[in-house]
């Protein structure tokens, strides 16, 4: 690979040398030698110690201590590990104005391999777990049961790009925070630098104390109480310090109870209602609180000389054209000087209560239906806003209250406040189950269910699936909690299915060989259609306007058999086929109608009403997406994985 010394362009048209290479397309080059990077790879250290120990002290006494240790870590190895500035080219220039042709290249170009690079990211966590039975008879039989829970958590990251990146947008318009429409002359670039860096350990401590309760033959009852003291870390104590959760502010009391109706174990009734706190995951103080790092500075483009842009991006380094802003978006919301925690915080909360009963067919076979309920009372995310000349800034609140209910006032006098995040989720299960007997045995299951609410919980399914817990983008800007006619968007979310059967059924042939058959079907997932409006998207036809992707089903099947070797050897051959008719039912659709944003005034048009379908037909600049409405995402290809395991 030949590095080429590019003229540097002076603006009276002369040129002088400039000393700094760039990695172009040759045609003699391979991949290995034109990127260095294509020898990097990740390696992965993953550890896990458990220890238990288990003393009966009498009769009546039972004590369990477990202690383990869990440990991970990744890195990037091999290739080089570049810190020098890369261009890339977000838009094309061939063609554009009097561009030369020896600085033209086509969207994607980059001019320098990455200088991302993953020093290490490792993740600990350790348990100590200690309880103590003890049973006892009073007015019935007890089975009384304390116990202590400590976590301590860690996590030690430095990963990103090692110098800032460059992205050329020619021929482009920025859309800049204040709503202005800026550009330069062959349009706009902006430099930035995205990287994790920090440290933090953090201790978590429970306590519960419950109690089995059998009254006589036919009834028991079960209750008990939860508590915890919960560490948030802060990955940057200089900035601002993290959050504590105190012993009363995760009391979580339980109650149950199982009756058998005639004393014989043939009928069951049961029910239960709990109390549930989330332990919080190191998503959000992560990236919320001091170890991630993403700042963009935007400038105008005015001159075609785009190697010779060489800055960090702040207002002095040396950018060339005209700053226009600058957008944050990982501004810590910890920081002691401008602290954006409500100092109300309270826990992520759920509820739950169940009742059924199971009756005994045969003496192999049952019958039960089990109704379930359950609730979120509140949770913990980002509520975001977007500050001229700063970028996002994220408040951490329980969205709808407190803090977390005005966020978008400030700005937007109109605005209402945030909705309170629901999910609210109502099921009744039929289940048949036949113990195996006379080679062969079931468990088939038919749901009806409902989910609703306008947030789906730590793993968005709004966002296909994201794991972010508590920084999703459901809260991030309030305008996406709306629909067009200023309602909030309450409605059927993405993981609602109303009906959903469920079989698995094995049997034994009489040689040896064992098959196992599951088959699921479930109705399809609601589809909503969504435009991009004062920066975020937004269900703006509200919920399921689309209605549903179809009906999803799908048939595995396993078949293994065992073999006797000599001596104690005995090998086991198994094949497991995932999706035996190969179905290909699609799973999602394109939802946005319009590739381009629709105008509108966040402060006197949104949460008055608006009429996006109108507002694009009447705006030429906006171009429809003709994938539209067309499947994006299908049913994975049938699969067949063998293996073979020797025991000896």
């Amino acid at each position: 690979m030949n590095g080429i010394g590019l003229p540097g362009l002076e603006p009276n048209g002369t040129t002088t040398a400039n000393p700094r290479t760039f990695i172009a397309p040759s045609a003699s080059c391979t991949e290995l030698v034109c990127n260095p990077n294509t020898q990097k790879h990740s390696e992965y250290a993953n550890n896990q110690a458990t220890g238990v120990i288990d003393w009966v002290v009498n009769q009546k006494t039972y004590v369990n201590f477990t202690t383990s240790r869990l440990y991970y870590n990744t890195h990037d190895a091999g290739g080089v590990q570049s810190e020098s500035i890369v261009r890339s080219f977000g838009t094309s220039n061939i063609g554009l104005l009097d561009v030369p042709a020896s600085l033209q290249q086509q969207s994607g170009f980059n001019d320098a391999p990455t200088n991302s690079w993953s020093t290490m990211d490792a993740y600990g966590r350790t348990n100590v777990n200690a309880d103590i039975t003890r049973y006892a008879h009073f007015k019935g039989e007890h089975a009384l049961k304390a116990g202590f829970q400590w976590e301590r958590i860690s996590n030690d990251v430095d990963t990103g790009q090692q110098a800032p990146n460059i992205s050329l947008r020619w021929n482009e318009t920025y859309s800049a925070s204040t709503l202005d429409k800026v550009r330069g002359t062959y349009g706009y670039y902006f430099v930035f630098r995205q990287y994790t860096i920090g440290s933090v350990r953090a201790n978590n401590t429970g306590i519960f104390l419950q109690d089995a309760w059998t009254l006589n033959r036919k009834l028991t009852m079960n209750y008990g109480v939860r508590t915890e003291s919960e560490d948030i870390p802060s990955f940057n104590e200089a900035a601002g310090p993290g959050v504590h959760f105190g012993w009363g502010e995760k009391i979580a009391p339980r109650l149950g109870f199982a009756y058998d109706v005639k004393g014989d174990s043939s009928w069951k009734v049961y029910g239960s209602w709990g109390m549930f706190y989330d332990i919080t995951k190191l998503e959000m103080p992560r990236g919320s609180w001091g170890a991630d790092h993403w700042i963009s500075y935007y400038y105008t483009m005015d001159s075609f000389n785009w190697p010779a842009i060489n800055c960090t991006g702040e207002p002095g380094s040396g950018c060339p054209g005209k700053f226009i802003e600058q957008a944050d978006f990982r501004h810590p919301s910890n920081a002691s000087d401008n602290r954006l925690i409500d100092p109300n915080l309270k826990p992520v909360r759920t509820q739950e209560f169940t009742s059924g009963f199971d009756h005994e067919l045969t003496r192999t076979m049952s019958f039960g239906i089990r109704y379930s309920h359950k609730w979120l009372d509140r949770t913990i995310e980002d509520v975001g806003i977007n500050v001229p000349g700063i970028g996002e800034v994220f408040y951490i609140a329980n969205p709808g209250f407190g803090l977390g209910d005005k966020v978008l006032a400030q700005q937007d006098p109109l605005a209402p406040g945030t909705p309170k995040a629901e999910r609210t989720y109502d099921g009744v299960e039929f289940r048949l189950r036949k113990r195996l007997s006379n080679r062969w045995s079931t468990d088939t299951s038919f749901l009806l269910s409902r989910t609703y609410g306008n947030y789906s919980g730590l793993a968005s399914s709004d966002e296909n699936g994201r794991t972010s817990p508590n920084v999703d983008r459901n809260f991030d800007g309030l305008y996406m909690s709306f629909d067009q006619t200023g309602q909030p968007l309450y409605g059927k979310l993405p993981t609602d299915r109303p009906y959903t059967i469920k079989t698995t059924t094995t049997y034994d042939l009489p040689w040896g060989t064992g098959l196992g058959l599951f088959f699921y079907a479930a109705s399809g997932q609601p589809l909503s259609s969504q435009v991009t409006v004062v920066g975020v998207p937004v269900y703006y036809l509200g919920r399921g306007n689309l209605g549903r992707t179809p009906v999803f089903s799908q048939t595995d099947l396993q078949v293994q058999h065992g073999f006797r070797l000599p001596g104690h050897t005995r090998v086991d051959l198994a094949a497991n086929i995932l999706n035996l008719f190969d179905q290909d039912t699609f799973t999602n659709v394109q939802n946005t109608p319009y590739r381009d944003a629709i105008p509108i005034n966040s402060k006197t048009g949104f949460f008055q009403g608006f009429d996006a379908d109108a507002i694009a037909a009447a705006t030429p600049s906006i171009r429809k997406d003709p994938r539209y409405r067309q499947a994006s995402a299908f049913q994975g290809a049938r699969s067949i994985r063998v293996n073979a395991r020797f025991t000896f």
